[in-house]
């Protein structure tokens, strides 16, 4: 075949891929030994040409670099899909070689990428949905399972979602309604935690300024793991319906004291350590999910965490002028109140007093009624 024939026939692929015929015809072609050769040295060719700043000392291996190519692609870690070839049992081994080096030739420049950094992997994308404060995000993935996303967070998965995993990084929180697929079980990846599942529902709450990662299961099974650099091999954690695990990230009583039956346990625990998982059953899981209903529970929990949950839920600034204010404990129900109507009730029941300007709002104590609400502080 005349070397300029291969170039048109590649040129035609690059810029609209194949249709079956067209993938038919050249899987006829690659049957014979001598159009394979001219095709891959036409592809070397162009490789060595996509790469710029290379220096004398520098020397590409491209037969080793092709290699690397087609085991990548070949065992799967990279996405094939856009081959439209159907490849027939007898030029199984050519058609196999022809679409790792089509594949490499289309997607161009990324061959530096691979040339810099040593290795041959296709270039990784990523979707990233971040939710602003005060509100929450209802989203649809691909393999059909459904993330409720609060205020403050984001999640973040690769291309390959669905095709060669299930793995979705977590920063905030999130309600997951996880699609059952065996094939590729659902992971959810925090700071310091694993948290895979089949199908179930349960929610994670792995916010970067809080003491501790929180997951409570609904439905189903999970299994948590520690995953955190420095971390020793540990064994994995299995949850069951109406159980919560709570890892401890930092010794910190004010903050882990979340307002759910875990929290309030774990914080009244004197043994309490440090990259600590915690498993704690017969939870009440409706405080820890209610917020996908736009509402939130509250019992006695102290003021110092419930400030950081009103932070998201309203998008203000909350500041202490009285570090004494953050150990009044709250117990109720929030609807569809204010923020305002809120700080209203919590001037109530007990000696604070507050401002506000602007989107921050500084909270002190009052002395004045200090002694009339002495019995709700709660020291540390």
């Amino acid at each position: 075949m005349d070397q300029k024939i291969i170039k048109q026939l590649l040129d035609e692929y690059k810029r609209k891929g194949f249709s079956e015929g067209e993938g038919s015809t050249f899987l006829r072609l690659l049957e014979n030994q001598e159009n394979e050769k001219k095709i891959n040295e036409y592809l070397y060719h162009e490789l060595d040409t996509t790469i710029t700043h290379k220096t004398d000392a520098d020397k590409i291996d491209f037969r080793q670099l092709f290699r690397q190519i087609r085991y990548r692609i070949t065992t799967g870690r990279s996405d094939s899909a856009s081959m439209a070839i159907r490849m027939q049992n007898t030029a199984y081994r050519t058609a196999k070689i022809a679409a790792v080096l089509l594949i490499a030739f289309s997607i161009g420049g990324v061959a530096s990428y691979w040339y810099f950094n040593r290795i041959a992997t296709v270039a990784e994308s990523f979707t990233e949905i971040t939710t602003p404060m005060a509100s929450t995000s209802d989203i649809l993935l691909p393999d059909g399972s459904e993330v409720i996303l609060n205020a403050g967070s984001k999640i973040r998965y690769s291309h390959i979602f669905n095709k060669s995993d299930r793995k979705i990084n977590l920063v905030g929180e999130a309600f997951f309604k996880v699609s059952k697929n065996e094939r590729f079980p659902f992971t959810v990846v925090t700071s310091h935690l694993d948290i895979k599942a089949l199908g179930t529902e349960f929610n994670v709450k792995a916010y970067p300024d809080e003491k501790s990662i929180v997951a409570t299961l609904v439905k189903g099974k999970i299994e948590i793991l520690k995953n955190h650099p420095g971390h020793t091999p540990a064994r994995s954690f299995i949850l069951e319906p109406d159980q919560q695990a709570v890892f401890i990230i930092e010794q910190d009583k004010l903050a882990l004291a979340a307002g759910t039956e875990a929290g309030e346990s774990i914080s009244n625990n004197p043994a309490l350590q440090k990259d600590t998982m915690y498993v704690i059953s017969d939870v009440d899981t409706k405080p820890a999910v209610v917020w996908t209903e736009n509402k939130m529970i509250i019992s006695k929990e102290p003021l110092g965490s419930l400030a950081v949950k009103l932070e998201r839920k309203y998008d203000v600034v909350i500041r202490f002028a009285d570090e004494e204010v953050k150990n009044f404990r709250f117990t109720g129900t929030l609807l569809d109140e204010t923020i305002q109507q809120v700080l209203d009730a919590i001037i109530l029941s007990s000696p604070i007093r507050y401002t506000i300007e602007g989107k921050t709002i500084t909270l002190y104590e009052n002395r004045k009624m200090k002694e009339k609400f002495r019995q709700h502080l709660k020291q540390y």
